[in-house]
C-alpha cells in the first residue's frame, strides 16, 4: 500500500471477514511516505510493516519474506478479497496440490464504483475500453468465460496466487522496478522454465478504484508507470511490453500534443459531460494517455 489510507482500511475489512476462522495471515507492507494509522481492532488481525526499500517489487518481496504460508496471496491495497477465493485456495491448490502454477484471480470493479463511473469522464473512458473488468484488461478475444481456467502468458499481482517455493524458484520480483515493468518480468521468468499462468473466472473479486476518476491523477499515474517500465526496458531488465515506433505522422502529432497538452487537459474538464461528447471524451482522454507513454520514451529511451 502507497499513500491510499482510507481506500486501504475498506480493503482490509473485507480482508478480515475474508480468512476468519481459517488457517491463514494478512500481511500489510506500507510502501508510503508515513505510518499508517489504522483502527486498533484492525491492528490486531494483520502484521504491519514499513518498507525499507521503497516500490512495488521490493514490498512484495518483504512481504513474502515475512509470510510463514505455503501459498502467496499477492493482492493491490484496493482489492477486496472474499471467504470464496480462500475457500477456493484451499481445495484447489491446497487439498489437490496445484501448486505448480500461477494463478490471476478475476475481477471487476464493484457496483458502487460502476455506478459512478457512469458519471465520471475517465470513468467513461473505463467503460468504453471495458477497462472495469480483468477479462476487458486483457484484451482477449470472445466473451468472458463464465468459470474455470483461461491459460494466459502475463501476471497481474493485483491478485496473483503463486506457491511460496514457486515464487522463489523464479527469482521473485525485480527490485530495480519501483511501480510498472515488475509483472512483465515475473511472467517473463515463469514462461521461461515453462511454469503455466491461469487466469481463474471460478471466483470474482471486487477492484476499488476509487481514485482513479479524474484526469489529473489519472495522468499522473499514466506517465509514472511508463517511467517505470522503460527505465527497466533501458537497463535490459525486460523488453517493451508492446512495440515502440514514433515516426512521421504520428510523431509530429504527439509532439503537437505535447506543446498544447495544458490547453487540451483544460478543454476536456470544460466539456460538457453529456453523451453526445462521449466520443470526443474518449477520444482525448486515450490520446493525452498515450502521450504520457511519448513523453517518457523520449526522455528515457528516444
Amino acid at each position: 500500500t502507497r499513500n491510499r489510507e482510507q481506500i486501504l482500511l475498506q480493503t482490509l475489512k473485507e480482508a478480515c471477514a475474508a480468512i476468519e476462522n481459517t488457517d491463514a495471515e494478512i500481511i500489510v507492507v506500507n510502501d508510503g511516505d508515513n505510518d499508517l494509522k489504522l483502527p486498533g481492532e484492525i491492528l490486531d488481525k494483520i502484521k504491519l510493516f514499513n518498507n525499507p526499500k521503497r516500490g512495488v517489487s521490493s514490498a512484495r518481496n518483504f512481504g513474502a519474506d515475512k509470510a510463514n504460508g505455503s501459498v502467496l496471496f499477492f493482492v493491490d491495497d484496493d482489492m477486496w478479497i472474499n471467504k470464496q477465493i480462500i475457500d477456493w485456495i484451499k481445495f484447489f491448490i491446497i487439498k489437490n496440490e496445484n501448486t505448480e502454477a500461477a494463478y490471476n484471480i478475476n475481477w471487476e470493479y464493484p457496483d458502487t464504483l460502476r455506478e459512478k463511473l457512469h458519471n465520471s469522464k475517465i470513468g467513461k473512458y473505463i467503460l468504453s475500453n471495458h477497462y472495469n473488468t480483468m477479462w476487458g484488461r486483457m484484451h482477449e478475444k470472445g466473451d468472458e468465460p463464465k468459470k474455470g481456467l483461461h491459460l494466459f502468458n502475463i501476471v497481474s499481482s493485483c491478485s496473483l496466487i503463486m506457491s511460496k517455493k514457486i515464487f522463489e524458484k523464479t527469482g521473485r520480483y525485480n527490485e530495480a522496478m519501483v511501480f510498472q515493468g515488475e509483472d512483465i518480468d515475473l511472467s517473463n521468468k515463469l514462461n521461461a522454465y515453462p511454469i503455466p499462468i491461469y487466469c481463474v473466472f471460478d471466483v470474482t473479486l471486487y477492484h476499488n478504484h476509487q481514485d482513479r476518476l479524474e484526469i489529473d491523477s489519472f495522468l499522473k499515474r499514466e506517465s509514472f508507470g511508463f517511467e517505470s517500465e522503460f527505465k527497466a526496458v533501458r537497463s535490459g531488465f525486460i523488453k517493451p511490453n508492446s512495440p515502440i515506433i514514433y515516426g512521421g505522422l504520428k510523431k509530429i502529432m504527439l509532439n503537437f500534443l505535447w506543446a498544447t497538452e495544458k490547453f487540451w487537459i483544460r478543454f476536456l474538464k470544460a466539456m460538457p459531460d453529456r453523451h453526445l461528447f462521449i466520443p470526443i471524451n474518449n477520444r482525448l482522454i486515450g490520446s493525452l494517455g498515450s502521450l504520457q507513454r511519448y513523453k517518457q520514451w523520449k526522455k528515457i529511451l528516444g
